[in-house]
């Protein structure tokens, strides 16, 4: 059996590895291409082009990624605390009701992840068709319409 501080010593330096590591993540969403990276060269998108970043918008883009972990934190992905205290219940019973907390929450994340990318799907869709649906025709705009 590990001695308790050496075990306490472990959980804090994981917790703060995961702070440091969630911390990261969404200082990316700021970093000049963002989460994206840098595209392939032939893309001509908006996201193409680099976000440029200013020192002078430092403290503001620290403030609003600590925004984003404390968001990503209402999750509580991995975290049952002491709230499993069901009096009187049978094993099976507290089994279910962890397996019912564990599910209510991966999807609350997942619906979260899936509506940032196709936000994003989105975007892009509207971004090319605009970009399609206009087209340069001897000096004059020309509407190109969908076929029917």
């Amino acid at each position: 059996m590990p001695d308790r501080t050496d075990f306490i010593s472990d959980i804090e330096i994981i917790h703060n590895k995961a702070l440091f590591d969630s911390l990261n993540e969404a200082l990316d969403y700021f970093r000049p291409y963002s989460v994206r990276g840098i595209p392939y060269p032939w893309k001509s998108t908006p996201h193409a082009i680099p976000r440029m970043v200013h020192e002078s918008e430092a403290d503001i883009i620290l403030e609003k990624a600590k925004e984003k972990v404390l968001f990503w934190a209402t999750f509580q992905a991995g975290y049952l605390g002491n709230m499993l205290h069901v009096e009187g219940s049978s094993p099976e019973k507290k089994d279910e009701l962890l397996l019912q907390i564990k599910e209510e929450r991966l999807s609350k994340a997942l619906a979260f992840e899936v509506n940032y990318f196709v936000n994003y799907a989105v975007s892009m869709c509207m971004f090319s068709l605009n970009r399609y649906m206009t087209k340069k025709k001897n000096g004059s705009l020309m509407m190109i319409s969908a076929p029917s």
